[in-house]
Formats: structure tokens, C-alpha cells, sequence
């Protein structure tokens, strides 16, 4: 574990994932569309709290759901990368692609190069430790019009981006 953070919220934000996943997988079972699962800010895989709790992180719960033809998992931090390859090694029938950089400049490829993006759904799923995610990222993502956007921000780095004029 690189980092312990997170706390009695964890479980249930990742719950919620889960769920959301399943039920977008059932939904698109019989379309012809290629389905990804975009997690960038990946992490290694597992999620260690403050309290000790230890959860499996959004890529593994990814990872668990069936009916994605293609993962990616973008991650910055090489450690966490090989961690994600080793996690990665159980599931030798899935397509699992490791970007390892910034996920601003990674994601923005990723989109500009679609080929076919009629042909393609997600899910685009940020989960940043901070405030790395630039704006400009996630406006690309969503012009694709083709990714279902899941993006989980702290609060208290939303406050120490607010303007404090007065008036």
C-alpha cells in the first residue's frame, strides 16, 4: 500500500461503483458497442484507510464485472502500475491496457485517437488523490458523448479553489 486514506465512506462510494457497474454491463449486454472502463488515478489496485480498513480499489472491482471488452488503467506512479500488472495477471481472458503518466495528457490521446467512436461505450472513472484533474480533461471526455463520467473530487480541494471576494 502506498498511501492509506479514505474512511467509513470508502466502502460505500466503491459499493456504489460496484452496482453502477453491474447494471451498466446488464444494460449493454446485447448492443454491439465495444464496452471500456476507463480508470484513471488508478492506484494499485487496493485501498488501505486510515482505520485499517483494507478494500479493493475501483480497478479491481472493475475487473470483478463482467461484460467490459477493454480496461484501462492510467496510473502515474510506476509502483502502482506494476502492482496493477501483477493484480492484472487473475484475469488472463480480460483486455487490460496500463498507461503509466499523467492521466490529463494520456486521457487526451485516448480520445483524439477513437477511430470508430460510434462504436464504442463506457465508463470514464476519476478518482483523484487531489485536485489533478484538469477541466480540459474531463470537457474532452464528455464531448465524446460516448462515456458514462463518474467523478469523485474532495470537497476541501474544491474549497481551496473558491474565490473569496467579497462584495
Amino acid at each position: 500500500m502506498n498511501k492509506e486514506f479514505g474512511g467509513p465512506w470508502t466502502e460505500l462510494k466503491l459499493s456504489v461503483l460496484k452496482k453502477y457497474l453491474v447494471a451498466y454491463t446488464v444494460a449493454l449486454k446485447n448492443k454491439p458497442f465495444r464496452k471500456v472502463y476507463i480508470d484513471s488515478f488508478a492506484g494499485n489496485g487496493m485501498i488501505q484507510t486510515k482505520t485499517g480498513q483494507q478494500y479493493e480499489g475501483s480497478a479491481k472491482i472493475a475487473l470483478n464485472v463482467e461484460g467490459f471488452d477493454e480496461y484501462l488503467f492510467i496510473e502515474k506512479d510506476q509502483d502502482n502500475v506494476s502492482a496493477l500488472h501483477t493484480m492484472g495477471q487473475a484475469y488472463p481472458t480480460k483486455m487490460i491496457r496500463y498507461w503509466s503518466g499523467d492521466a490529463n495528457d494520456l486521457i487526451g490521446n485516448w480520445v483524439t485517437g477513437l477511430e470508430d467512436i460510434r462504436g464504442v461505450r463506457g465508463v470514464a472513472f476519476f478518482d483523484p488523490f487531489g485536485m489533478e484533474l484538469a477541466w480540459e480533461t474531463l470537457a474532452n471526455v464528455v464531448r465524446t458523448g460516448v462515456l458514462d463520467v463518474w467523478y469523485w473530487f474532495p470537497l476541501s480541494g474544491l474549497y481551496r479553489q473558491t474565490p473569496r471576494t467579497r462584495r
